[in-house]
């Protein structure tokens, strides 16, 4: 998608955090993303995270998920950032939108066109998305 999409400017992207609360570790991993994008690392954090969720779900060991992805260096910082109260009041704002937009699961994608709203929740594949956009698109 960032390549067909986002690169060459045909589809505007915007991460958000809704941690689910049913999930232990997901507030932490929310912190951790969000300071990850303040050293433009969100993308290698996030889909860590992402890939390996079964893996810190149930043990919360985020940092032995996320360290592969990023330098030591990085890691550091972005432990320490993950507890700055910007980045929590980054993710307050961000449940709140979700609140407003009755999000119920995670991922979902929020696809906007002409003030039109396409709410998609779950794993979609990326043929499915393709098409969706296209179509969006050629309209």
């Amino acid at each position: 998608m960032q390549n067909d999409y986002v690169r060459t400017g045909k589809v505007y992207l915007t991460y958000r955090e809704f941690p689910l609360p049913m999930h232990k570790y997901a507030r932490e991993a929310a912190s951790l993303a969000t300071a990850a994008a303040r050293l433009n690392k969100y993308e290698q954090v996030a889909g860590a995270l992402f890939r390996q969720q079964a893996t810190w779900s149930n043990s919360g060991n985020l940092e032995s998920v996320i360290a592969p992805a990023i330098s030591p260096a990085e890691l550091q910082k972005i432990k320490t950032l993950a507890k700055d109260p910007q980045v929590q009041a980054s993710i307050e704002q961000d449940i709140a939108l979700g609140k407003q937009n009755s999000l119920a699961q995670t991922p979902t994608l929020i696809i906007m066109k002409n003030m039109r709203r396409f709410p998609i929740g779950g794993n979609v594949s990326y043929d499915v998305l393709k098409r969706f956009l296209d179509s969006l698109l050629a309209q």
